[in-house]
């Protein structure tokens, strides 16, 4: 299957025209094969402008979102990347083609395996891969030039900072799920850091023990149901009025709401059940769909769970 044709689509009509810049960038989103890194029988869909589930209840992110952060870290040819949290491997690979070597790390084993093997099929021979604590970064490989993080610390792991070389770029997300800042980390000298904001967004937590722990409330847990709200009735809009998706894009999808699944929803972003139930185990210990208030689709691509507060 030649997806040529749909890698320049996908190049031109969610990228450029969104105003990614970096030639590196977007070159290299037209060469390596996104129908490669998701789930069997879904390479149909690689390219379309939305995340789609590649298990554990993960998924690999919106292509836009991939893109905004590689141009962000500023990558060059040379450069030794840190990649903390590897996904199906998309954009470690992204990165590979770029840079001399690329670091990356996965909470989930066997979301690791996987991206290891089609690492090996593609001929991607400069990442090297390991489960772990990504909130630790890997100090045995430090410094790096760019480190680049897909889930949100409650404060930016100092290991990853300590890790950075001089002129070293971070590109995280910081903060609870409503106040949530895309942040670039520059270590300009030694212990100087410059610290710019990017932008406002919404991960799931990163767990590590430099990040969300038992040690802090989970952050779902503390969200008020009403701080969703707009985010919530666009999304709905986006459903019902796909034409309109160009113009509210980046709105997370709702796919559970006070106990129901969306059926509407789960099938537009080519999720089952289970998908959030692994998600909700994973996140808050739940066992059944009637304990959660909200699951939400980021547009990060991971999946939220917002578990129903009991009474009294």
């Amino acid at each position: 299957m030649d997806m040529t044709q749909s890698r320049d689509r996908m190049v031109e009509h969610q990228l450029t025209r969104r105003g990614i810049r970096d030639r590196s960038v977007t070159e290299t989103m037209r060469t390596v094969p996104r129908e490669k890194f998701v789930s069997s029988g879904c390479e149909e869909f690689a390219y379309e402008d939305a995340p789609l589930s590649i298990g554990e209840g993960q998924t690999i992110s919106q292509p836009f979102i991939v893109a905004l952060m590689l141009e962000k870290a500023e990558l060059k040819a040379g450069d030794k990347v840190l990649e903390v949290g590897t996904g199906s491997g998309y954009a470690s690979a992204l990165m590979s083609r770029i840079v001399g070597q690329v670091y990356s790390v996965e909470r989930h084993e066997s979301l690791a395996l996987q991206a290891r093997e089609r690492f090996e099929t593609l001929g991607y021979h400069n990442i090297d891969l390991r489960v772990g604590d990504g909130s630790k970064g890997w100090p045995e490989a430090a410094p790096f030039d760019a480190i680049i993080v897909s889930a949100a610390a409650p404060q930016v792991p100092p290991a990853l900072k300590e890790q950075l070389g001089v002129g070293g770029r971070l590109i995280i997300p910081v903060g609870r799920s409503e106040e949530q800042r895309l942040r670039r980390i520059t270590r300009s000298g030694g212990a100087v850091f410059e610290d710019e904001d990017l932008g406002g967004v919404v991960f799931v937590p990163l767990i590590g023990e430099d990040a969300w722990t038992a040690a802090h409330p989970r952050y779902t847990a503390t969200v008020e149901v009403t701080q969703f709200t707009t985010d919530i009735g666009l999304s709905y809009v986006k459903r019902w009025w796909p034409r309109a998706a160009h113009i509210i894009d980046g709105v997370p999808t709702v796919l559970v709401t006070d106990g129901v699944y969306d059926e509407r929803a789960l099938k537009g972003a080519r999720l089952q059940k289970d998908d959030v139930m692994q998600a909700a185990r994973r996140q808050e210990g739940i066992e059944s769909v009637t304990e959660i208030e909200f699951a939400i689709l980021e547009v990060s691509g991971n999946i939220s769970i917002i578990k129903k507060q009991k009474s009294g």
